[in-house]
């Protein structure tokens, strides 16, 4: 396609409306109601309460992804005391283990690291009743006491030898390795798991849930609750495609969602809300706790709502986009009518009021009835903006939706 895009105010040579994964992070065109929502939700100075829970649902194309990535941002932006993990649930993943892999990726391993490091030298500070050490470094300690001390904070034997394994190696990069490799649910060989002491490794699915448990729950005592792990999670509903584990990963889930210092956001379609009910109970729960209702609802733009057109509404912001900076509206549309005769909004151009009230019915006429969803809509808008090129339209009318 040509430079033509340049004559409406646009940066790019592929014309194709739609934001891109690095632009939709910070911007959420449209739905102004559900983005006040998410800013009072997320009210950082003097947060009371859990990080809440969220639940993001709708059909397709209405815009669930879009909306993942843009609170991802919020929480990235305004806070360095989250550590955000962002997966998929693939038709690819066979079983819960494979789940587990791609939140510990996501973690890290120096992030894992420290986290035991950090968790340790917490349980140090702890003292009993006579304000004696549990932890003593003097050499007066014992291994009854010490083990006791972890199981207080639930964390059972082989992630204790692990910790303690981690505090002494710190500095060297091959056992801190080998440890990762228990973390990262590999197959250890009889030889590693002497060298670390544990009696299980974490490639089996009934270790799964209890490791994520003990991450969690690390970093709750770590950290104090000032740091959190946020999950961010798309398309859940492919879980029930999952030929084996289906039952074990929603147990997985059903494990995070009560784990301290964590929030879970996903997104799924409206299908999978059955499947989803213990989810939808646990974002109740933390709306109690933090005051926030996570439970967010997609549904096609309405036409007309009052004196509001959320269609118009949307294209006018996603515009605002695609406008290099500096750009002048009033030059470009200066002398320019629609085809009535009437001066072009600047808002929506290269787009006419005309064309805002043909999309909804360019629409339902597709062989296969486009719904009013932000993705549909960028379709629509983008079949309009290469008509009006291939015939030489000043620009887009009511014609170029024909």
């Amino acid at each position: 396609m040509s430079a033509d895009h340049k004559k409406y105010g646009l940066m790019r040579g592929e014309l194709k409306l739609q934001l891109t994964k690095e632009e939709d992070i910070s911007e959420y065109p449209g739905r102004e109601n559900v983005r006040e929502r998410i800013e009072r939700g997320f009210k950082w100075s003097g947060r009371i309460g859990e990080l809440p829970h969220m639940l993001i649902w709708g059909d397709m194309g209405s815009g669930k992804t879009h909306l993942l990535r843009y609170v991802r941002h919020k929480f990235k932006d305004e806070t360095d005391d989250i550590k955000l993990v962002e997966f998929e649930f693939e038709p690819d993943d066979k079983s819960v283990i494979s789940i587990y892999r791609k939140i510990v990726y996501g973690l890290t391993k120096s992030f894992v690291k420290q986290l035991c490091i950090d968790f340790y030298n917490e349980l140090k500070k702890n003292t009993d009743e006579e304000g004696k050490l549990l932890l003593p470094q003097d050499g007066t300690g014992t291994l009854d006491k010490e083990r006791k001390v972890f199981e207080d904070a639930d964390i059972g034997e082989d992630l204790q030898s692990i910790i303690k394994f981690l505090v002494i190696n710190q500095y060297d990069s091959r056992p801190i390795n080998l440890a990762w490799k228990w973390f990262s649910a590999e197959k250890l060989s009889v030889k590693d798991k002497e060298e670390l002491k544990v009696i299980h490794d974490t490639s089996n699915e009934a270790d799964v849930s209890v490791r994520i448990a003990e991450i969690f729950q690390m970093n709750a005592v770590a950290y104090k609750g000032k740091n959190r792990i946020v999950i961010f999670a798309d398309e859940v509903d492919q879980i029930d495609s999952m030929r084996t584990g289906a039952d074990a990963v929603t147990s997985l889930l059903r494990k995070m969602l009560e784990s301290p210092s964590c929030s879970i956001i996903l997104a799924a379609t409206s299908t999978a809300l059955d499947e989803l009910s213990f989810m939808k109970e646990s974002v109740i729960r933390r709306l109690v706790q933090g005051g926030f209702d996570g439970i967010i609802e997609l549904p096609e733009f309405d036409v007309q709502v009052g004196d509001t057109n959320q269609v118009r509404d949307y294209v006018a912001e996603l515009l605002k986009q695609f406008r290099p900076p500096g750009c002048s509206l009033s030059d470009l549309v200066k002398d320019k009518k629609d085809e009535d005769g009437n001066p072009l909004p600047e808002d929506i151009f290269p787009f006419t009021e005309k064309a805002m009230t043909i999309i909804p019915e360019w629409c339902s006429t597709r062989s296969r009835e486009y719904a009013l969803f932000p993705g549909r809509i960028s379709d629509a808008l983008t079949h309009g903006l290469q008509t009006a090129l291939d015939i030489n339209k000043e620009f887009v009318d009511a014609d170029c939706f024909n």
